[in-house]
């Protein structure tokens, strides 16, 4: 049932839309034709059944971009955390972060108030990243880290706080743990791969550099197992993720064959044509330093 008889309809039924809204916004997975079918029957009953309702205001951002609805459920509901948090989204896009903040900090004081508690790490999540784009990295991470104490497959969460310990804090296995965790609970997503095969590359040229020339020809496997990672990675963008990505998944798989001793570089090589994945096949000699 949508709703049961001791709670209000449309405070019950946006209960379960905002559920729908903490995985998409997390993550931490997508909906599958049924669960669609499921959350358009959820918003058409809040639409018109309870058009006036506060909750009706925030999916009528949420799911139909009207920003004036925001305002509008505003004036009416100034109490209600999930508007003052679409309030503060606005602001985000707008680059204005502190004020972005001051909305978030908002909702969060009212965050009892909340229909469904987990919904509250997507507060948190959002305010660490407005720290984050402020480059107070430490509060961001703390922000983070409440995200993934009220919902611990927040991906996102997961990927900025493990971009934050490799580029800012300069934490690259840390860092990796961060998005591996990520990887588990959501593979599709393509700031997973690129955070991964990033990290892989830079772990695995430390290794290349202390190596001999007649080292670098030869398999090294401590290096060969980060660098198949980094190759998977690549190939994940490449393959599957959207057209911007893809450039990146290049890049990262020609630095990795770059790396490879020339029997991996042809195993691997051999592999994706057998799997009829047609790309070109880098040759550049071994023995020369690639960037990273």
């Amino acid at each position: 049932p949508l709703y049961s008889d001791n709670v209000k309809p449309d405070k019950a039924v946006f209960k379960n839309i905002s559920k729908v809204i903490l995985v998409f916004t997390s993550g931490s997975g997508t909906l599958n034709a049924k669960g669609k079918k499921l959350l358009k029957s959820m918003i058409g009953f809040m639409m018109t059944k309870y058009p006036d309702s506060p909750y009706t205001y925030f999916i009528k951002y949420m799911f139909f971009l009207k920003q004036k609805a925001v305002s509008q459920g505003l004036k009416k509901y100034p109490k209600i955390p999930e508007l003052l948090y679409a309030m503060g989204q606005l602001y985000e896009k707008k680059n204005q972060y502190k004020k972005a903040i001051e909305y978030y900090d908002k909702a969060l004081a009212l965050k009892n108030k909340n229909v469904y508690d987990k919904f509250i790490a997507v507060y948190y999540y959002f305010r660490g990243n407005c720290y984050r784009r402020l480059k107070k990295y430490n509060q961001a991470l703390k922000d983070y880290a409440t995200t993934l104490k009220f919902y611990p497959k927040y991906v996102r969460a997961l990927i900025n706080t493990g971009y934050i310990h490799v580029r800012i804090n300069k934490k690259v296995d840390l860092g990796l743990k961060y998005f591996n965790k990520a990887a588990k609970i959501n593979s599709r997503i393509p700031q997973v791969h690129a955070n991964l095969g990033e990290v892989y590359l830079v772990k695995s040229a430390k290794i290349y550099q202390k190596l001999t020339l007649d080292q670098r020809l030869k398999p090294h496997a401590k290096m060969d197992k980060l660098l198949i990672n980094a190759w998977k990675s690549a190939l994940s963008l490449i393959l599957y993720a959207p057209q911007r990505y893809k450039r990146t998944g290049l890049k990262y798989r020609a630095i990795a064959y770059k790396l490879m001793c020339p029997s991996m570089r042809a195993s691997l090589y051999m592999m994706e044509r057998q799997q009829g994945i047609n790309l070109p096949n880098p040759v550049a000699p071994r023995g020369s330093q690639p960037s990273t």
